[in-house]
């Protein structure tokens, strides 16, 4: 039995649902690593060991192992975000054949890639809720929608971390010597 569209239609809430649960779990996993390496770090620089070529270069490997996973971190969270927009724009393909009823990956198409202004006058919510209206106020400032989407949390985030242990690699090597 093949695979039609219609069935293909029906599974993408799964795996869009699937792919945004992995990403952030990758984020979760990632911030608990880091904090845990970021604690032993901040635990040896505040010890009272001797300085120390090994006690300088446990510290140094630390912030060089945080910086190597910050920076697979944020290729992985493109990779993740990359398989739920694989799936939004194949939800829409498949709309776009069918040609009726309402659209929702088109929907999200149209927002994510052009913003809320360019969306055709009968996928503009009709509802008259104040809540309603605000979101879509909020989506209309485009800039400030993908600002702060999940595309730009998980990717930089982990940059973040990188500048981190920069700053934390350079201050190993400046360890009080009381």
């Amino acid at each position: 039995m093949a695979v039609t569209d219609s069935d293909i239609y029906n599974s993408l809430p799964q795996l869009i649902s699937n792919a945004e649960q992995i990403s952030w779990n990758r984020l979760y996993n990632f911030l608990t690593a880091n904090s845990i390496m970021i604690l032993a770090w901040s635990a040896i620089y505040a010890a009272k060991l001797p300085c120390s070529f090994l006690t300088t270069g446990v510290l140094v490997a630390i912030c060089v192992m945080g910086t190597l996973m910050g920076i697979f971190w944020v290729g992985l969270g493109i990779r993740g975000r990359g398989f739920l927009n694989a799936f939004v724009c194949w939800g829409a393909k498949i709309e776009e054949q069918k040609g009726q009823g309402i659209k929702p990956y088109t929907f999200i198409e149209i927002i994510r890639d052009k913003g809320v202004d360019k969306l055709p006058e009968d996928y503009r919510p009709s509802l008259q809720e104040s809540w309603i209206k605000e979101f879509y106020k909020t989506l209309r400032k485009k800039e400030w929608f993908n600002l702060f989407g999940s595309y730009f949390t998980l990717t930089l985030i982990p940059v973040f971390f990188v500048i981190i242990y920069i700053f934390l690699i350079v201050a190993s090597f400046g360890r009080p010597t009381s």
